[in-house]
């Protein structure tokens, strides 16, 4: 069993015990995740199953999309709504309208520069951040640049606020809402939040944690959402050994191809490349032995 399980992952559970539970339950070797959620948050995590856990980087680095609530008036350490209350305003008074709502929103959009939360799992001198946190000890990272592909505000019912975001690799949507929060003249936290989507694979399709089964597994051929090139069955053992494919050895390959990574087979060989469009050849980053039937 070689392939990856999209898991709606339920509240209240960390991504590592969910991939703990799957690989007891399944009894298969080996089992990781395709990007973290946080306890509180729900919704689609991609788990890889044995092998497939080597292709789990692809869906890592693609773009997500999340719904979630944001509550103004509170600020918390963590950003989130586990974390501790360390000031608050009180926003019965608070006014501010859609349309201004909306032009801070439209500050989000594109590259932004973001401050990673200090209760979070980026390392400091081999250590989490929440580590530190947990301890007093306020370790703050440099800022980092994501990208917001967009930011819809669903509702707005104060202090509540819905949003639907679309958003590159490394984006902490708790820090969207601590400072959106502040932007809007007070404070704010993220009270909940649903990835609907990671990449092409929504959560729509995935399968509780709890009923989850070998037949849920999707096979590592089918993993991923990416062109497949089939190669000249002399040239296999090129493929097996993980070198570099020339197009020409390659069947039927399209003409002013633009794809970067791909499936490239022969027979029970299955490796995912990279398209050198200059030196016309596919860069073998990964080779899987399909088991014959």
């Amino acid at each position: 069993m070689d392939g990856i399980l999209l898991i709606n992952k339920p509240e209240g559970i960390t991504s590592f015990d969910v991939c703990y539970k799957i690989k007891k339950k399944l009894k298969v070797k080996k089992t990781g995740h395709g990007g973290t959620l946080d306890p509180f948050a729900t919704g689609l995590l991609v788990v890889g199953v044995n092998k497939a856990t080597r292709i789990l980087n692809f869906f890592s680095d693609s773009p997500k999309i999340y719904t979630g609530r944001i509550i103004l008036g509170e600020k918390r350490d963590s950003y989130d709504v586990t974390g501790n209350i360390l000031e608050s305003i009180d926003i019965a008074d608070f006014s501010i309208t859609e349309n201004e709502i909306l032009k801070i929103r439209d500050e989000f959009l594109g590259t932004i520069s973001q401050q990673p939360p200090i209760f979070s799992a980026l390392k400091h001198k081999g250590k989490p951040l929440y580590k530190y946190a947990r301890k007093g000890i306020k370790v703050e990272k440099e800022p980092r640049k994501v990208f917001i592909e967009k930011f819809d505000i669903i509702n707005i019912e104060f202090p509540a606020i819905d949003f639907r975001i679309k958003c590159s690799k490394g984006t902490y949507i708790r820090s969207i809402a601590n400072d959106f929060g502040e932007k809007l003249g007070t404070f704010g936290y993220l009270h909940s939040l649903k990835r609907e989507a990671i990449g092409e694979f929504t959560v729509d399709k995935a399968v509780e944690m709890e009923s989850v089964t070998a037949k849920d597994i999707i096979p590592f051929e089918n993993s991923l959402n990416i062109v497949k090139f089939f190669v000249n069955e002399k040239y296999k053992k090129l493929l097996e050994n993980g070198q570099n494919i020339p197009f020409e050895y390659i069947k039927s390959l399209p003409e002013n191809v633009t794809e970067k990574n791909v499936y490239v087979l022969c027979e029970n060989i299955i490796a995912i490349g990279y398209l050198d469009i200059n030196d016309k050849i596919v860069k073998i980053n990964i080779v899987y032995k399909k088991p014959l039937q």
